[in-house]
């Protein structure tokens, strides 16, 4: 989802920024959000405190989620030292809200799909850019609602989740999102 949704972010705003900072900006996210996650996944796996990649128990979901939040703390704080990429800021901030919802959730014993957070932020953050910028061009957005139907209907066939679960992966990934978007939008 970060990178992403990043590189859409400079997609539409490349008149804005050199390459140089564009392509610092997209290292950072990166690693931060698929690098470095991918990497502790793979040691989880190998000091079986995780079985499989869909993390069916709740507690080998919490190792992942802490990381995700402290992935997620950190990138927005290195937006931030840079001072001029508020949206990015904001997504990541929602981000993390929306980590957060599911590692208190897990603590309640529910699960909520992490798919779906991630796509519905996505999705949330290309329709706030959207009315931000004042773009007219609504094909791109349009995809990412059906790209993220058809990520809710995968979640559902391969019986990864049920539909409470994903309807409360969605509700996680918008309502931070658009929260935020009173600061940016």
């Amino acid at each position: 989802m970060g990178l992403y949704a990043t590189s859409y972010y400079f997609w539409i705003t490349k008149e804005y920024y050199s390459y140089t900072q564009i392509g610092h900006t997209l290292l950072l996210v990166g690693n931060l959000t698929l690098v470095i996650p991918i990497t502790i996944f793979f040691l989880l796996l190998y000091l079986k405190k995780a079985d499989s990649l869909m993390l069916p128990n709740l507690n080998q979901r919490r190792i992942p989620l802490l990381l995700g939040l402290f992935l997620f703390w950190l990138l927005t704080y290195k937006l931030l030292q840079s001072g001029i990429y508020l949206e990015l800021c904001m997504l990541y901030t929602a981000s993390f809200c929306s980590l957060l919802l599911a590692l208190i959730a897990s603590w309640f014993k529910f699960k909520i799909s992490l798919h779906a957070i991630g796509i519905q932020l996505f999705t949330t953050f290309v329709f706030l850019l959207q009315i931000h910028f004042g773009l007219t061009q609504w094909l791109f957005p349009i995809f990412a609602l059906i790209l993220s139907g058809l990520v809710g209907s995968s979640r559902l066939y391969l019986q990864a989740h049920n539909n409470s679960e994903l309807a409360a992966g969605y509700v996680a990934g918008s309502i931070p999102n658009l929260l935020l978007a009173v600061y940016w939008v």
